[in-house]
């Protein structure tokens, strides 16, 4: 199994404007000498989802040597109308 590092990890940071995407990603390739292989990035804390951002950030992952192991996306199924 390899271990990957999710920006949930640092949500704290996030939050308080500390991090970024490119800041978890840079975060994530310093942890490889801890055994990090990979990050699970979330759509919560994707600002700009621009064709060329999602390729920006493709290549900061793949240089940082880390695979993008999950894409987590978040969704409300409920409605509260029945009929819809």
């Amino acid at each position: 199994m390899k271990l990957s590092i999710s920006m949930w990890s640092v949500v704290s940071a996030v939050r308080a404007g500390r991090i970024d995407l490119p800041g978890f990603i840079e975060f994530a390739a310093r942890q490889q000498e801890n055994g990090a292989r990979g990050v699970e990035l979330l759509d919560y804390f994707w600002a700009d989802r621009s064709d060329a951002e999602i390729d920006r950030t493709r290549k900061q992952v793949a240089d940082a040597g880390l695979a993008l192991a999950v894409y987590s996306i978040g969704n409300d199924f409920f409605q509260p109308d029945r009929a819809v």
